[in-house]
């Protein structure tokens, strides 16, 4: 009688655990994708003066290229991960003379299909995700030999405490 209970709340949990690691796992291949694609597309504006449709077409390839080598457990079949091409604003802002500042934007979203489990459980079929990046960058009036890029890792393994280090001798 018992396990005529129990082994139903088993599977129910087991499905929904399978799909909470699929959706875990689905956002973070989006969010990395997004990112990478918006710091390419800043990143030829500034430094290789692309314009920008062709950092927009470079964002776009980039932003393909990511999700096409997404794991198996996410896309379940699909072709692609994502629901839809990202859409991507550029704006270029004027500074100085001749220098220019750059906002590179970038939104997608994808549903992430629940097994027959979850949907039983849950009562939906699937569930969208979205990101969004932003990177900025710019041209000064007066090139100078240095360059640097920043990078804000906001997902929490940063703020974990950590006592050891590694160094190796140049």
């Amino acid at each position: 009688m018992v396990t005529a209970v129990v082994i139903p709340v088993i599977l129910m949990a087991a499905g929904v655990a399978i799909d909470l690691t699929k959706t875990v796992l689905a956002k973070a291949e989006l969010q990395d994708a997004s990112d990478a694609a918006v710091l390419a597309a800043a990143a030829a504006l500034a430094n290789d003066g692309k314009s920008i449709e062709e950092a927009r077409t470079i964002a776009q390839e980039l932003f393909a290229l990511q999700m096409s080598g997404a794991s198996s457990l996410v896309k379940e079949g699909d072709e692609t991960l994502v629901d839809a091409a990202p859409v991507i604003n550029i704006t270029e802002t004027v500074t100085g003379n001749t220098g220019r500042s750059y906002t590179v934007e970038i939104d997608a979203s994808y549903s992430v299909k629940y097994n027959i489990l979850t949907r039983q459980l849950l009562g939906h079929n699937s569930g969208t995700l979205e990101t969004s990046s932003i990177a900025e960058s710019g041209t000064a009036d007066s090139k100078s030999a240095f360059s640097m890029y920043f990078v804000l890792d906001k997902s929490g393994s940063m703020g974990e405490e950590t006592k050891s280090t590694t160094s190796y001798p140049c």
